[in-house]
């Protein structure tokens, strides 16, 4: 995570099954304590879904889209109590 460069990662299944918000992003922190990066880094992070939503209908979106933004939560709020 030098010079400023953003990971995108794509994390979300579509449509969402599994781990939910929180796990995903305790699996985010975990590798990226493991890899000795610095928590300040985390901002650097962009959630995204794994795979292309035209398949979904506008709940399946909006399911996928809650669990984006609250794995992206969870990951700012691991980064600001590191």
């Amino acid at each position: 995570m030098e010079d400023g460069t953003e990971l995108w990662l794509g994390l979300v299944p579509v449509p969402p099954a599994g781990a939910g918000a929180d796990a995903l992003a305790a699996a985010v922190w975990g590798i990226w304590r493991d890899l000795g990066l610095p928590a300040a880094a985390l901002d650097r992070v962009r959630i995204t879904p794994r795979e292309d939503l035209l398949a979904l209908g506008p709940d399946g979106v909006r399911e996928v889209l809650s669990r984006v933004t609250g794995t992206a939560s969870a990951l700012a709020r691991t980064a600001a109590e590191a």
